[in-house]
């Protein structure tokens, strides 16, 4: 039976700093919530509206869901140079109780979508308390992520100006060596790049406790060799993992469905609120 879905707009108070929300009531009956951690840089805009249909669909199957955006990220308050990964693991935590105290729920996970999921799983591992944590094509290891995005940087630049005017090495040189670069608008900053560099999926998944669900997010019906590493790292608790065939909305533009990433995500919610696994 479906629920009606209620939104809220919300403000998160951490430290000093407001994190901006939308809190998806499924009401009363509802006894799960889910904290949902978004991709950053234009990841974040692209998969903006899946998030929201995600968001939705769950709330209408009985699922209260939080959306946010970390500090400095999105629309809450702050400039993106001020903070990074070492705060957005905090905000995680403070979303995670805002959303038990708030909506009156003790079960509550969490979903992260590429760098999101990564610092889900960070999160989890530092005692951020949760009772089961989703992964949407997370991003394995931080500096690879990084190399990948400053290469389509570049290839912007070769598309808008008929060539690079630099190359990947200089612009990681100038990183290491303590100065800020503008990416695609945004500011990446030597700290910043310095904490996602050390994202390690692999080792941090070693540390979960709580059940687990792996999404591999790809024009293939087939998990990857990467995927099937991170199920053997995530020894330690109950762990599925899926290929989902669907478009990586999150490097495109434009609407993009993607109803069975949707649809088998919730029903692996949905067995584990009703209890039949």
């Amino acid at each position: 039976m479906r629920t009606r879905c209620n939104e809220e707009q919300v403000v998160i108070e951490h430290s000093g700093r407001f994190l901006n929300g939308v809190l998806y009531r499924a009401g009363s009956a509802a006894k799960t919530a889910i904290t949902i951690c978004p991709p950053i840089f234009e990841e974040r805009k692209s998969s903006h509206r899946v998030l929201v249909e995600f968001a939705r669909h769950l709330c209408t199957h009985g699922i209260t869901v939080l959306r946010f955006d970390y500090a400095g990220c999105g629309d809450s308050q702050g400039c993106l140079r001020e903070y990074n990964p070492t705060h957005w693991l905090e905000d995680i935590g403070k979303a995670v109780a805002f959303v038990r105290e708030r909506a009156g729920i003790a079960r509550v996970g969490l979903c992260g979508l590429r760098v999101g999921a990564s610092l889900a799983v960070e999160a989890v591992a530092k005692g951020t308390p949760v009772d089961f944590v989703i992964l949407w094509q997370p991003v394995m290891c931080g500096r690879d992520y990084l190399l990948d995005e400053l290469r389509k940087t570049l290839m912007k630049q070769m598309i808008t100006f008929g060539g690079a005017r630099t190359n990947r090495e200089a612009l990681v040189a100038r990183l290491e060596a303590g100065y800020s670069l503008d990416f695609d608008g945004y500011p990446l900053t030597p700290r910043l790049y310095q904490e996602l560099c050390g994202i390690d999926l692999y080792k941090a998944a070693r540390h979960i406790r709580c059940p687990a669900l792996v999404t591999e997010i790809s024009h293939q019906a087939e998990m990857s060799e990467a995927f099937t590493d991170l199920g053997r790292a995530l020894a330690n608790c109950s762990a599925e993992l899926q290929a989902v065939r669907c478009q990586p909305f999150w490097n495109l533009l434009g609407l993009v469905q993607c109803p069975d990433l949707i649809v088998k995500t919730t029903e692996w919610m949905t067995a584990r609120c009703s209890g039949t696994e």
